[in-house]
């Protein structure tokens, strides 16, 4: 008998329950700062939770969806979404929605029975909560609200991922397959997270669903589907960070491929601060820099011809800086800082424009722009006849 298809479900745990690493640390483990920041907010959300369950308690709050065992979960979903990301929580993502700017009384305010809890008034705009979805108290049905944010998202070409949050009980009801169903077929940015606390409403999950994993029901639907262990910060990371990762690895591939130096994500048209770069000779030394930011300049100025995947086929002469100090984090996600010169210092300073939205060619004059302007309007005119 042949087989028509087969899968697995891949299961990430980067700490045992006891806290010890399972392996090899991953970036995160060894990025401190980082660590102390996300352990310092599943800690706030854990005080929050308590007194929030004891106003609830005590008839001073309405009813109340408790976190209590949800912080990496909902921390790591947060601190991994860029604030143009959108996010469809259910009804108890206070962790991820702190970190895009929610604030806790807009959470008391909206369990207290006031609905002006969900305009979020007087978020920070900039960390993308007033992109975000309200709270959602019928169940899975935020998920086909997020496939709808992603099918706009690929429609309007903006490099944006809705994100939804669902329990295992919600895996069971038709909103969910629904929403899994058309981001597959439509391959859609949609991440779908299940938040699994063992039970769906009240009822085990053995009761509810056949499923050995809840991963897998994402694969009916075609969709890369993974299980991590929800209690583990190091885990979740490494799954939703993945997005990056893929970013990176693909760029690297289109840069090699097209023989250039460097290339910033602006020109495949996805907008994140991400730049990769190989200067050396033999074009096996790749640099990858995340959020960079140049943070010193030389004096001294180097007039050097420069040339741009973006502007095929145009060269001319630019001066730049000769040295600059960039400071990024590296593919690892640890954050380091690099001092260049030569060729290396011109191809950051090139590709810190692009993410400015800004061409070599800006810093010609404008006889040598209109040459190059009507050169290439006359090359896609004879591409267009030639097609």
């Amino acid at each position: 008998m042949s087989v028509a298809a087969q899968f697995s479900v891949e299961f990430i745990q980067c700490l045992s329950p006891e806290g010890a690493l399972t392996g090899a640390p991953s970036p995160l483990a060894t990025n401190f700062e980082t660590l102390r920041d996300l352990f310092q907010r599943m800690l706030y959300l854990r005080v929050f939770d308590t007194k929030a369950i004891a106003l609830q308690r005590t008839g001073k709050l309405g009813t109340y969806a408790s976190a209590l065992g949800h912080e990496a979960a909902h921390v790591g979903i947060g601190s991994s979404l860029l604030p143009q990301d959108c996010f469809a929580p259910m009804y108890r993502e206070y962790g991820a929605q702190f970190y895009r700017g929610v604030k806790p009384r807009h959470v008391l305010m909206y369990w207290g029975g006031d609905e002006r809890g969900n305009n979020f008034a007087g978020a920070n705009s900039e960390l993308g909560a007033l992109h975000d979805f309200s709270w959602c108290v019928p169940i899975s049905t935020q998920c086909l609200h997020a496939a709808g944010a992603a099918m706009a998202f690929k429609y309007r070409g903006e490099p944006r991922v809705a994100l939804a949050v669902c329990g295992d009980g919600g895996t069971s009801k038709s909103d969910f397959y629904g929403a899994i169903n058309i981001a597959g077929a439509q391959q859609l940015p949609l991440v779908l997270v299940i938040v699994n606390n063992q039970y769906a409403i009240s009822v085990p999950r053995t009761n509810q669903t056949g499923a050995k994993t809840l991963a897998q029901k994402g694969l009916a639907g075609g969709l890369r589907s993974i299980q991590a262990d929800g209690n583990d910060i190091l885990a979740v990371r490494a799954v939703l960070d993945e997005r990056i990762r893929r970013l990176v690895g693909d760029m690297l591939e289109t840069m090699y491929a097209a023989d250039g130096v460097g290339l910033a994500a602006t020109q495949v048209d996805v907008h994140e601060r991400v730049i990769v770069m190989d200067t050396s000779e033999q074009h096996d030394q790749p640099v990858v820099l995340i959020n960079p930011e140049i943070t010193d300049r030389s004096d001294e100025l180097q007039l050097a011809e420069e040339g741009c995947l973006s502007v095929p086929l145009v060269y001319d002469r630019v001066q730049r800086h000769a040295r600059v100090t960039v400071r990024a984090l590296g593919r690892d996600g640890q954050a380091f800082e690099m001092d260049t010169e030569g060729l290396s210092a011109i191809c950051v300073q090139h590709e810190m424009d692009h993410l400015l939205g800004k061409v070599f060619v800006e810093y010609l004059s404008p006889l040598k722009r209109d040459r190059i302007r009507t050169r290439m309007l006359k090359k896609a005119r004879e591409e267009e006849r030639a097609g």
